[in-house]
């Protein structure tokens, strides 16, 4: 997986660098109009934006499986404490099943006012949980909605 990560990492800067060339020979040909441009600027935000996403899923993947090695060997598995912001934590595994998949939509529910916005925790083991737990619903769903929310 590590290794998969890295080329993708250089597969974006090849396109990227392709991409930057074909604009500019485009742009002196004088055949490519400034909305195309903006237009192609978007898509490749976009697909950068997908590409984080992805290597995001990767490294959750990567970091459990190595809590998988660390417990079979008798290792404690030792959490990491931190302060951060619920909802913003749970934006991340949610954004990457959104992005690796269309079957299924997920929903996120507001978390209530009677809710901390800030907890301590480890929000790593956090991130995976919520992102194990999305992937087994939208695995075994036809089609739908899968909801998260947040209660006491």
């Amino acid at each position: 997986p590590l290794a998969s990560l890295f080329c993708g990492i250089e597969l974006v800067e090849q396109v990227t660098a392709d991409m930057n060339t074909k604009v500019h020979e485009e742009l002196e040909s004088k055949s490519l109009c400034p909305d195309d441009v903006s237009e192609l600027l978007q898509s490749v935000t976009s697909v950068i934006s997908n590409m984080r996403t992805s290597n995001s899923f990767m490294l959750m993947a990567i970091n459990r499986c190595l809590d998988y090695t660390k417990a079979s060997k008798g290792m404690k598995l030792v959490p990491k404490y931190e302060t951060f912001d619920l909802q913003d934590t749970l934006s991340l595994p949610l954004n990457c099943m959104k992005n690796i998949q269309n079957t299924v939509q997920i929903v996120q529910r507001p978390i209530s006012e009677d809710i901390v916005n800030y907890i301590i925790s480890d929000k790593q083991w956090l991130q995976e949980n919520v992102l194990c737990l999305l992937s087994n619903a939208v695995k075994y769903s036809k089609g739908g909605e899968v909801t998260v929310s947040v209660s006491l």
